[in-house]
């Protein structure tokens, strides 16, 4: 991490004036240019579950004890009256140590790359790797059938982009936008983020094609998603929300299709069977916003989603999980392995969530607290975030995760707990 403190020890040596350098500026073609570069220093320590089923002696998920990264950010923005661009290159390096052995990765894409033109009033056209979410949900999005876990719960995360191309036409009250999804883009994601507890969800996006119609009021929106994934079969989403008054909000998301694979339990033979896809299920999300005086916002969510196992299933799956432990080579190592990584994205049906925030006004601190329980299981996890802004270049951060439930319990199967602490150093 030698590299990791020398861009720390120039960004706080630069002079508040380098900023002011690269303000937007507009060229002799009315094209006006901005760009920002910042880097994340932290390291991250965690105590995986060894004692469970799932993941005996962290033989299996190899959950990181130790980590360090370097996580440098870098964004151009260009913009004239009829189009715009956007570019934004991540370039993550990382040590860590699993089970007494060290090792490193590195990792530089494009999180956005996109082109969007505005030939006429009331249209758009967009080409490009894009980030394509929507929706007023915290906990998951069950609307999108690209990213249902969203990244909302994950402080550190920089969700990557889907390669696509768009025609959206707004009028005064409504708007349908057209999607020609053509690959999913960078999809691999740091260690960091992988075990933060919380699968991504993703699946393959490769010639999905998407229409969505947005309907808007002054104190409400709605809208409808229907989209043709890659198995060949419908996804139908949609979400609403109101604004009750100047403190509460009530919303609402849902979703149903298919994804890219079910992981069944059996009682004989190989513990678990890998069906692709799955079978059609819906998820659903409602929840409600209220906005204190002091402006910090509590939200309450309720979850359901049907990919998940029933109260059987997920005892089951466990049971499954103990069988394929004790298995000779190769078939037992295979067998665990498919349990951690063919898990649905969320091992139960039910959830709960509450959040509570500070005021997203306030720009020199910011901090939250999540917790969610698995109401099948009864395991929760806990999640506090708090960042303190020092000066314009410098910015400390706290992010620590507990999980309670044990080792056959959703949020306990793997990591117990686990802290993130650092810096991110905004260099321009």
């Amino acid at each position: 991490m030698k590299r990791a403190c020398a861009v720390a020890a120039a960004a706080l040596l630069a002079p508040a004036a380098n900023a002011a350098d690269l303000a937007p500026a507009v060229n002799a073609a009315g094209l006006a240019l901005s760009g920002s570069l910042e880097t994340w220093v932290y390291g991250t320590a965690q105590a995986p579950q060894g004692a469970g089923p799932l993941n005996s002696a962290d033989r299996v998920a190899r959950v990181p004890q130790s980590q360090a990264l370097l996580d440098t950010r870098a964004q151009l923005q260009g913009r004239a009256d009829s189009y715009d661009f956007t570019l934004r290159l991540r370039s993550v390096e990382q040590a860590q140590r699993v089970n007494g052995e060290a090792g490193r990765q590195k990792d530089t894409y494009l999180t956005q790359g996109y082109v969007r033109v505005r030939p006429w009033d009331g249209w758009t056209a967009s080409a490009g790797r894009m980030l394509l979410t929507w929706g007023p949900a915290y906990l998951r999005s069950p609307s999108n059938p690209f990213y249902y876990d969203a990244g909302r719960t994950q402080p550190l995360r920089e969700l990557s982009g889907i390669d696509a191309a768009s025609v959206l036409y707004s009028g005064k009250s409504w708007s349908l936008q057209a999607l020609e999804v053509f690959a999913s883009g960078h999809t691999s994601g740091s260690q960091a983020e992988n075990f933060s507890g919380s699968q991504t969800g993703r699946a393959r996006f490769n010639q999905t094609h998407l229409l969505k119609f947005d309907w808007r009021a002054e104190n409400w929106l709605a809208s409808a998603i229907a989209a043709d994934q890659d198995s060949g079969s419908a996804y139908l989403g949609g979400y609403a929300q109101w604004t009750v008054n100047q403190a509460w909000m009530v919303y609402a998301e849902a979703g149903n299709g298919r994804r890219p694979g079910a992981l069944s339990p059996n009682g004989d033979g190989a513990p678990y069977t890998l069906t692709q896809p799955s079978s059609r299920a819906t998820t659903a999300l409602a929840g409600a916003s209220y906005t204190l005086e002091n402006g910090q916002n509590v939200n309450i969510e309720y979850l359901y989603d049907g990919h998940g196992y029933s109260a059987k299933g997920e005892a089951a799956y466990f049971d499954a999980a103990a069988r394929a432990a004790v298995l000779p080579a190769p078939a037992g190592p295979m067998q665990s392995g498919l349990a951690v990584a063919g898990a649905p994205v969320l091992l139960a049906r039910n959830y709960l969530g509450l959040i509570w925030q500070s005021n997203p006004q306030e720009n020199t601190r910011y901090w939250r607290l999540l917790t969610t329980r698995n109401l099948t299981d009864h395991s929760m996890q806990w999640n506090a975030y708090a960042e303190k802004n020092l000066n314009p270049h410098l910015t400390l951060f706290v992010n620590a995760t507990a999980n309670s439930g044990g080792g056959s319990a959703e949020y306990g199967s793997l990591v117990k707990r686990s802290i993130n602490l650092g810096a991110k150093i905004f260099i321009f």
